[in-house]
């Protein structure tokens, strides 16, 4: 065949109809339409959106917590103090994949997975953008960790903070008290923390709990702008915390650590006051606890231990516990005995004891012939177990209630 006639068979063959080259036109221009629409609406219809959601991209709001106030003795001498720590934080709304990142954050930051999935769970309806602290006082291993990590977890952000730093040893635990996350019973049930946002810490006992909104302050925040990885690259502005205001209590240093001296190893209260001004110098409970174990992260193991403890060291045995008075109510005996006449004329031969409907009451030795002028000196029970049978309960009672006994102390703390 010749070349030329087959060239020309070719390109008769390839030629398209006219029908079909309208088709492939009108297809063009409706693709170029849709495209056109579609840079209209990003470019002008939605420039206002798409702005404002790089911006939010670009500039992230990272919080400055406002140190706690510190306590202080009467004297002004330190009680409680803060040191610096540093709390990793989950930033929601970069998390690229949960399955695969939250296996990877549990072993970096050494948190059961299980943990943190209740976490996030625990913070289900918060609004995306509020970022949930996942561990208070890191370790340098694990800040490392988060930094190694910034490019495969940009959800991961540290945060320097202030963190409470308690006497040793439960030195007056009872009255500082302790520090905690606040719960969800106490966001929900509670108006004082109506203000608080979960994951805020709160005082949770003592004067922690009393002075919180004193001692907390107020929190600041920084605008910071961060690269497509999450990493902060600048500074548009701040605004600053203010630190919470430091509280002076009543307590005398010196002798609050006598008194926890000569408790050591016994289960009891000292309570030691100005009678005139009925200031509280010293207030000291044993057995007692760490409050620094509360302030981060309470161990289950240490939990238990107080838990199982049956002298119960969290219980603040000067206010909480109902016990006897013992020979201090001899002087409110006395006073009753003499006011209404039944003790001026009572003497009474104390031989070790005596008996009272039915029962033989011991005294601690024999004390011989007693009256009202030597009956507290010598403690004498005998003696007061007879004027009680002379005044009766009644009397006794009224007189009890009238030097303040049965109701409230007035000690500005917690139940």
């Amino acid at each position: 065949m010749n070349p030329d006639t087959l060239s020309s068979s070719i390109d008769r063959e390839e030629k398209l109809s006219p029908g079909k080259l309208a088709a492939a036109q009108y297809l063009v221009v409706a693709i170029l339409a849709i495209l056109t629409l579609g840079l209209w609406n990003l470019q002008v219809l939605g420039a206002d959106t798409y702005r404002s959601q790089a911006e939010a991209n670009r500039i992230r709001k990272v919080p400055v917590l406002a140190p706690r106030g510190r306590i202080l003795d009467r004297e002004g001498r330190l009680i409680v103090d803060n040191y610096p720590s540093t709390t990793c934080y989950l930033l929601r709304d970069q998390i690229k994949d949960e399955s695969v990142d939250l296996p990877m954050i549990s072993q970096g930051l050494h948190i059961p997975l299980e943990q943190l999935q209740t976490t996030l769970r625990r913070f289900g309806s918060a609004p995306r953008y509020q970022s949930i602290p996942l561990k208070q006082d890191i370790t340098p291993d694990e800040a490392a960790f988060v930094e190694a990590h910034r490019n495969e977890l940009p959800e991961l952000e540290t945060l320097e903070e202030q963190r409470r730093l308690y006497p040793r040893d439960g030195f007056a635990a009872h009255i500082v008290g302790y520090v905690g996350e606040v719960s969800e019973q106490m966001l929900a049930n509670d108006p004082r923390y109506a203000a608080y946002e979960p994951g805020d810490v709160v005082g949770k006992s003592g004067v922690e709990e009393t002075y919180d909104a004193l001692l907390r302050g107020t929190n600041g925040s920084r605008d910071v702008i961060v690269n497509s990885h999450g990493k902060e690259v600048g500074l548009l502005g701040q605004e600053l915390a203010v630190p919470g205001k430091d509280l002076r209590l009543t307590i005398d240093l010196d002798l609050q650590r006598v008194a926890e001296q000569a408790l050591e190893g016994k289960n009891g209260a000292i309570v030691a006051m100005d009678p005139h001004t009925g200031e509280i110098l010293a207030m000291a409970s044993r057995p007692t606890f760490d409050p620094n174990q509360f302030s981060v992260r309470l161990t289950h193991s240490y939990w238990t231990t107080i838990l199982d403890n049956p002298n119960h060291p969290l219980l603040n045995k000067a206010i909480q516990a109902q016990l006897a008075p013992g020979s201090t109510f001899k002087i409110i005996m006395s006073v009753a005995g003499l006011q209404e006449n039944a003790a001026q004329d009572l003497r009474v031969d104390c031989e070790g004891g005596a008996s009272f409907f039915g029962h033989f009451y011991h005294c601690d030795r024999h004390h011989g012939s007693v009256n009202i002028n030597n009956a507290i000196p010598y403690s004498c029970d005998t003696f007061y177990y007879t004027l009680a049978n002379r005044l009766g309960i009644d009397k006794i009672a009224e007189y009890a209630h009238s030097v303040g006994l049965g109701q409230k102390t007035g000690v500005d703390l917690p139940d």
